[in-house]
């Protein structure tokens, strides 16, 4: 029995802050992006963790803040962090007012409008550790945010954001009906469209582009930025609203001087919904602009006004004087901020992924849109996790993207693949042929290349154009069938099949290499998924085919007993593996102090112990079950009889065994389990994990026949 001063202090513990860490990210773009008042060039994020004293990580990324990124992170470095480590990260509020009450000075003048920027800075800040922590406390009560927050609705509806200013050569208005096309095809009905770069009557004529492509119930709102004079946001909107075009909401439309009484002025003489808020630091700006702005919409962000924390008190607020709550981009946290109030509006994305790169390649399993809606993540927490699988396959390598379908990258790949060993390609089959490529020709004119092909069912027959992946392959090809609990077949716990395939590919490809020292010439390999796990799968399809199929078992090996898991007093659960008669013994005898088991004809050999493998195992767990598991773990070392303890694997991140070095990556330096190859020399590297097309200019002029950087068309 616990007694209830101590079940408090284990609880206290479990919930307190342990450490943040924090990592700036800012990912250059492949093309400038503008809008009304501004370009965007690169796409700046930053990461933030925090760490609870019971295992529990609490996860998110956000802000697009790159002149003062640096700043923002000394400040959660030097000044947050100490306010929140060793508190109970359950006090959402008295955390935030811990932050926000710090009287921090970053030159301030004791100026209001000066020193907005350094505030501004301290928002940001704030809200990056605010948001992890509620990611750490929805986790902690395993559920996902949005119903920690009042859980309205499991779907949003989903806005695309995109219009912005033509480029070079382009029809502004074509280019509108071009976006609007792309966005319909990919099942969203509305977008915010990109005003105030263009002339007022360009840009109603780009609407009503917008609306003719979109049909009559394709959603559009304009954000102008504060692009716009008072006077010039009136005449936009009253000659949208003449047109019958049908604007949702008109964002941002006024100078910055303008408001409040700009915008109040423009709600007067226009029906369309006023939205404003995004830049605005705290919950009394954003009262402001509805008391005294007038505003129908606020769009604040929960990465810029003080986090997750702020944002819930100004949605509030909002509901209360019938106001709409919207959300400044950033859909990865704003899912769920949407999904916790019955007066939120869409959840914003840009579907051009050149616009928002760590959008598709940051987060895991982000949430897919289906007719319109983006359902909202039901795992604990915001749901999203860092891309793991992008550091540990991509550490080391060069990056470059390229159009093949463009005559100059075409021409590009072609010298690449002139002066290369080796060409890895696992495109569907067909795929290649529909571009013009033919792998035999490149080997014609590179005779020493070795190209290898990886599919899912190989590259000719029936299932060639079958779609493949991991757990499917696992299902067809008996893996899953053997793996599991007797009730239910299950998934290997790591991407079996892939890595499987990988190492077969590997080392074919270093056997084409050995042969070519030889002959001279290269090879081509194919590797398909379903043919590399089949040949792991030998020894269980020798046994079905020859004598009798493996059971599902799960942490016990179907033919030698005992050979399986035991839960000790305190409850660790060790993992025994008896291989002979010697350790059958030493089992009995030095570990359960029990001879008698050792000389019971019922156990006298591994055929008899697994035919009375329940017997037995009840037997081990009554003596096993009395005993700590330091206890259990000291005899069977004295005794020389292998086991093994069940980790999870915050256990092994700790274990001193676990050897690792460090990466480089964009977000930081990431700590990866160092390949199992051990040279004799010591300080082991990796190379850094790249950004997308990082290398292209320098690979582009290596391998230009003019030496420059040849156009992609």
């Amino acid at each position: 029995m616990t007694r209830p001063g101590r079940r408090k202090r284990q609880a206290s513990k479990i919930m307190k802050i342990e450490g943040v860490d924090v990592i700036p990210l800012d990912v250059k773009l492949q093309k400038v992006f503008k809008g009304g008042t501004y370009e965007v060039k690169s796409r700046p994020t930053i990461v933030t963790r925090i760490h609870l004293e019971n295992g529990i990580i609490g996860e998110t990324y956000g802000g697009d803040e790159f002149h003062t990124q640096r700043e923002i992170v000394s400040v959660i470095r030097d000044h947050l962090i100490p306010q929140v480590i060793g508190r109970d990260v359950r006090d959402s509020v008295a955390l935030w007012e811990r932050m926000f009450g710090l009287p921090l000075d970053l030159g301030n003048r004791g100026l209001h409008q000066l020193d907005m920027h350094p505030r501004g800075i301290i928002a940001q800040a704030i809200s990056a550790v605010d948001n992890a922590m509620w990611d750490a406390r929805a986790k902690l009560f395993r559920t996902p945010l949005h119903r920690l927050l009042g859980g309205c609705r499991d779907r949003v509806p989903v806005l695309a954001i995109g219009g912005y200013a033509a480029g070079p050569g382009e029809d502004p208005v074509e280019a509108v009906k071009k976006e609007v096309e792309q966005i319909v095809s990919q099942q969203v009905h509305g977008m915010k469209l990109k005003v105030g770069s263009a002339a007022i009557e360009l840009d109603i004529e780009r609407v009503r582009a917008a609306r003719q492509a979109g049909g009559p119930d394709f959603v559009i709102a304009v954000d102008a930025n504060q692009r716009w004079s008072t006077r010039d946001a009136i005449s936009f909107c009253v000659g949208v609203e003449r047109a019958g075009l049908r604007v949702r909401w008109m964002e941002e439309p006024v100078v910055w001087y303008e408001q409040t009484d700009g915008l109040r002025m423009l709600q007067h003489k226009t029906g369309i919904p006023i939205t404003a808020g995004q830049g605005e630091i705290s919950g009394q700006g954003c009262r402001d602009l509805v008391t005294k702005g007038g505003i129908n919409i606020l769009n604040a962000d929960c990465t810029l006004c003080g986090g997750v924390t702020e944002w819930n008190r100004i949605a509030n607020m909002a509901g209360l004087m019938n106001v709409e709550m919207a959300h400044h981009e950033e859909p990865q946290i704003a899912i769920h901020l949407m999904a916790a109030h019955p007066h939120a509006t869409y959840v914003e994305v840009f579907l051009d992924r050149q616009r928002d790169p760590l959008l598709w390649q940051l987060p895991v399993g982000f949430p897919l849109i289906r007719d319109g809606t983006m359902e909202v993540p039901q795992s604990g927490g915001i749901g999203i996790a860092l891309n793991s699988y992008f550091v540990w396959l991509n550490r080391g390598k060069e990056s470059i993207v390229l159009d093949l379908r463009a005559t100059g990258d075409r021409a590009l790949l072609d010298t690449m693949v002139s002066r290369a060993d080796v060409l890895i390609q696992n495109m569907r089959p067909g795929s290649l042929a529909a571009l013009g490529i033919d792998l035999s020709k490149w080997r014609t004119s590179n005779p020493r290349l070795v190209t290898c092909s990886i599919t899912g069912y190989g590259e000719n027959g029936p299932y060639a154009r079958r779609k493949a992946y991991d757990l499917l392959i696992q299902a067809e090809c008996g893996l899953a069938a053997i793996t599991g609990s007797p009730a239910e077949p299950s998934r290997a716990g790591i991407s079996l099949v892939d890595i499987s395939a990988g190492v077969t590919a590997y080392e074919g490809i270093l056997e084409a290499l050995l042969r070519r020292e030889d002959t001279g010439v290269g090879d081509h390999l194919e590797i398909s998924l379903f043919d590399s796990i089949s040949d792991w799968m030998a020894v269980p399809l020798l046994q079905a085919k020859y004598a009798k199929a493996p059971e599902r078992v799960g942490l016990r090996h179907p033919s030698i007993a005992p050979y399986g898991a035991y839960t000790c007093a305190d409850g660790v659960r060790v993992v025994l593996s008896i291989q002979n008669e010697r350790e059958w013994l030493a089992l009995c005898t030095q570990v359960l102090c029990s001879p008698d088991l050792a000389s019971d004809v019922r156990y006298g050999d591994n055929p008899a112990r697994v035919q009375n493998r329940q017997l037995l195992d009840a037997a081990i767990e009554r003596t096993l079950g009395r005993l700590a598991s330091t206890e259990v773990c000291r005899r069977l070392d004295q005794a020389d009889v292998a086991y093994g303890l069940i980790n999870e694997l915050d256990a092994v991140l700790r274990d001193e065994r676990l050897r690792t070095v460090q990466v480089e990556t964009s977000a930081g330096r990431v700590s990866v389990p160092l390949p199992p190859t051990c040279r004799a020399h010591a300080g082991e590297t990796l190379g850094a994990v790249p950004e997308l097309d990082e290398h292209g200019p320098a690979l582009r002029r290596e391998f230009s026949p003019s030496g420059g950087s040849p156009p992609a068309a």
